[in-house]
């Protein structure tokens, strides 16, 4: 099985088992941009490394926006996801699903109108879903620093 194959099984195996309580509708008054924007930010808190925001709402049916970010390892890929989903708790967004959250290659969230892929930075060179979803324009990040630096003081 290809690299681009088992990315796109695992992405649908995900969209399969939380399509059933899902919708594409975003929360109530937050952007599905902002949301992700919220996401990377909260991935950027606990130092993840290469973040992008891809716009994949005109290539797949089944979300708007990818989020991927790398780590160096399992640690902080659990940190990075822990920060992810409290930062998008505070505007009462929760993931429909998390898969992987044990992985010490890939954690998938799945937010419905956004999906955060968090890699150990082999794995993703290996599935490389930039050059799989390479059609799909970025969205420009740029990381708060201040937000960073309160985070630093815990």
């Amino acid at each position: 099985m290809t690299r681009a194959s088992q990315a796109l099984k695992r992405a649908a195996t995900l969209t399969k088992a939380s399509a059933h309580a899902q919708t594409k509708a975003p929360a109530p008054g937050i952007e599905a941009k902002e949301k992700a924007i919220t996401a990377a930010q909260g991935a950027a808190l606990k130092k993840a490394e290469e973040i992008v925001i891809m716009q994949v709402g005109d290539l797949v049916i089944y979300t708007e926006y990818f989020v991927i970010c790398s780590a160096s390892n399992s640690q902080q890929m659990k940190a990075i996801v822990d920060s992810v989903e409290e930062e998008l708790h505070k505007q009462r967004v929760r993931p429909r699903a998390v898969e992987g959250r044990n992985s010490k290659e890939w954690t998938l969230m799945d937010f419905g109108d956004f999906v955060v892929h968090v890699f150990e930075k082999e794995s993703r060179a290996y599935y490389s879903l930039e050059k799989l979803w390479m059609d799909a324009p970025r969205v420009e990040f740029e990381p708060d620093e201040s937000k960073a630096a309160l985070a630093g003081q815990d």
